[in-house]
């Protein structure tokens, strides 16, 4: 279908390299380092941001992670794991070279930290209701939020006053986005329903997906939240493989593939049955600029963090959980 990546975009070869070979459960940037939690072992690691000098910060073992969200501080991270219960979750504080951990409640679908790192909010199911609950990071001062019969809510905390929510996305299923306002306790419908519908949202702008189950395939669009006024993108790629600017409201990099295979959107790349090669997209949403960079290897992103000065990116290879690294200028 031509490709996702519009013809004509202004390109520039990237500096792409791999920092970890073995699979990564989650990474972020910490200054002039870069933190990351293996996999199999659940230790945490320090390395610089060519991939050297590996240090291990916390050698407190946790096997099977699939699912880390770290603080901005990254001193703590939420951990989900199989044990021999079934899903286990917990907050984890670093402290000298263990994993302080916090066991929270079965039942919880999604989690995330606040802006600041100093409180999470999560979905609980009980029955037939999705309840939103905020807390401290070991669960304490906790207060109901939002209680609906919906028990796949997606959560973003991107402002001090304000989660978005979105439902789980699937071809089959129409989606929403909606705005919780923690001051008054108010929910607004922000977009939806939608088909397959996924979101990623800066509070001022959302990049949205949809899908194309008839002709397989999918669609990108902008929304502007207080106008409600969306815009069509030429650029076709998920939510998941995207991240927004701190500098700027009105930019957002994106993982786009180089050509989109056929399939069943979203659900056929969550469960793994097609796979992308993608470049770094670039779009400039206040004068519709499109820039890209490339990825010297084939490589399906997912999980993208920028540093403090939005110089690089890094990102895992979903088709292994390798840990990578991209210069962007």
């Amino acid at each position: 279908n031509g490709g996702p990546v519009p013809p004509g975009t202004p390109a520039q070869d990237g500096k792409s390299s791999k920092l970890v070979s073995e699979s990564v459960s989650g990474a972020m940037f910490l200054k002039d380092k870069i933190r990351y939690i293996e996999k199999s072992t659940g230790h945490l690691y320090e390395i610089n941001t060519d991939g050297g000098d590996k240090n291990i910060i916390s050698n407190t073992t946790i096997p099977g992670i699939f699912e880390v969200a770290f603080s901005p501080l990254g001193t703590r991270a939420i951990l989900k794991y199989e044990s021999e219960n079934g899903l286990s979750v917990i907050s984890a504080q670093f402290t000298g070279s263990s994993t302080k951990a916090t066991f929270l409640p079965e039942g919880i679908k999604d989690i995330v930290f606040s802006p600041k790192g100093d409180r999470i909010a999560y979905v609980l199911v009980s029955g037939d209701d999705g309840s939103v609950i905020t807390a401290t990071p070991d669960n304490k001062t906790k207060t109901t939020r939002l209680k609906m019969p919906v028990t796949s809510w997606k959560l973003s905390w991107v402002d001090a006053n304000n989660i978005y929510l979105r439902t789980a996305a699937s071809a089959h299923l129409d989606g929403f986005l909606y705005r919780l306002t923690l001051a008054s306790g108010a929910s607004t419908k922000i977009f939806g329903p939608s088909a397959g519908l996924e979101a990623s949202t800066n509070g001022t702008n959302a990049f949205l997906s949809f899908s194309d189950p008839v002709n397989r395939t999918l669609y990108s669009s902008m929304l502007n939240i207080a106008s409600g006024k969306i815009s069509s993108l030429a650029l076709k790629t998920l939510p998941d493989k995207c991240v927004w600017s701190k500098k700027s409201k009105d930019v957002i990099f994106c993982a786009a593939p180089l050509s989109l295979p056929a399939g069943i959107y979203p659900d056929d790349w969550h469960k793994g049955k097609i796979s992308t090669s993608d470049a770094i997209v670039k779009i400039n949403i206040k004068d519709s600029s499109v820039s890209s960079t490339s990825i010297q290897e084939e490589i399906d992103a997912t999980d993208l963090v920028l540093s403090e000065d939005e110089s690089s990116l890094i990102f895992l290879n979903k088709r292994d959980g390798s840990l990578w690294r991209v210069k962007l200028n």
